[in-house]
């Protein structure tokens, strides 16, 4: 198991972005919430971390984060076949990857997501396969 480290230089694809199904809906973020996080709306309306630590609400994911942003400030969510560039760790591609424990993505399944969350297309490049 190895939590894999978001890159100072991650980035999404535009063309998969304006394909994939977003959600923004006068959503706020809950806390500050960094670009490519994966997130969920909790019960209160906001958008939080998500965390695979538990099966709990926490290890749901509605969407990733497209920008950074800050507790209060609104935030819109992308989902299904974004096209992320994650970390610079070179990926194998095919591996499904999962939401981390303590948030992120991981190389392994966690108590809060067995199934996977991304897939990586290429060495440096994956899709989100599943919302949950």
């Amino acid at each position: 198991m190895a939590v894999l480290v978001l890159s100072a230089s991650a980035s999404w694809d535009t063309f998969s972005a304006s394909h994939a199904p977003q959600i923004s809906d006068g959503l706020i973020a809950g806390e500050d919430l960094g670009m490519l996080t994966p997130c969920y709306v909790k019960s209160d309306g906001k958008v939080w971390k998500s965390d695979g630590t538990s099966a709990n609400a926490a290890a749901h994911v509605d969407g990733f984060s497209l920008r950074h942003v800050h507790s209060g400030e609104p935030v819109t969510l992308a989902g299904l076949g974004l096209k992320i560039k994650y970390t610079d760790t070179l990926l194998t591609p095919g591996a499904i990857y999962y939401l981390a424990a303590g948030g992120g993505l991981d190389t392994a399944t966690t108590t809060g997501d067995s199934a996977g969350t991304c897939r990586a297309v290429t060495s440096d490049l994956m899709r989100v396969i599943r919302i949950f």
